[in-house]
């Protein structure tokens, strides 16, 4: 938990990213993120998502708490955060869209029925150091076009370590939501009144990190979540 003893708990742990994104009935919230952060160009705004059970490979556990959605075209999105950087989560992620993606025919669909999947891990440490920019995008593009020839998966990253504005310095709701998911447990009533009197559907966001409305046993999980990432921090 912070130092600073906000009222607000961290967006970065499992549990509440789950509880804040992943939940029936905050449904807006993820399509607000989802539209506010990822490039629409080729599959057009989100008005609508189902939660869908995770993609869960008994073997790996920590796929668990990812959070898996299709919106109203069937387009299937893969949501992650993602706390301590491994060899493999590059693959991981590779892993996962390739997974959903075939699971559409697993279901008895055909194969001019798949929709596109996308995979959206949200970092906190970075990964393509070399990078400036927080947020990237990786596409299939023809070697000679660099036109998106196969556009069915498609990867963003956001590597939260880059993200550096002050609130009063932010000038996108992508950018909101990185200082959100970064700075979400030190925020105090200024920046708070700040963020959410712009950006209504933030208010939510941050309701749902209020200890006020968390019982003994959610707070409880949530730190059995908080000793699991250090643990794993440590142990790399």
């Amino acid at each position: 938990m912070s130092a600073h003893h906000t009222r607000f708990l961290d967006p970065k742990n499992d549990y509440a990213f789950k509880r804040v994104f992943g939940h029936e009935q905050n449904k807006d919230v993820l399509i607000a993120f989802l539209n506010d952060i990822l490039d629409h160009k080729y599959i057009g705004q989100i008005a609508m998502v189902d939660l869908l059970p995770d993609i869960n490979n008994p073997r790996m556990p920590e796929s668990t708490l990812d959070i898996l959605c299709r919106d109203q075209q069937g387009v299937q999105y893969i949501v992650k955060m993602q706390l301590t950087h491994t060899n493999h989560l590059l693959k991981r992620a590779h892993y996962y869209t390739a997974q959903a993606y075939g699971l559409q025919i697993a279901t008895g669909g055909k194969y001019k029925s798949l929709k596109a999947v996308i995979f959206l891990a949200i970092a906190d440490v970075e990964l393509y150091p070399e990078k400036k920019q927080v947020k990237s995008d990786h596409f299939m593009l023809g070697s000679g076009t660099k036109k998106r020839d196969l556009n069915n998966l498609c990867f963003t990253f956001i590597e939260l370590p880059k993200f550096q504005k002050s609130v009063d310095e932010l000038e996108s709701n992508a950018e909101c939501w990185y200082y959100y998911l970064k700075h979400a447990s030190e925020t105090v009533e200024p920046a708070y009144e700040k963020l959410v009197s712009n950006f209504p559907i933030m208010k939510r966001a941050f309701h749902e990190l209020d200890k006020a409305y968390w019982n003994e046993t959610e707070i409880h999980t949530y730190e059995q979540m908080l000793k699991k990432s250090r643990d794993e921090a440590s142990r790399l």
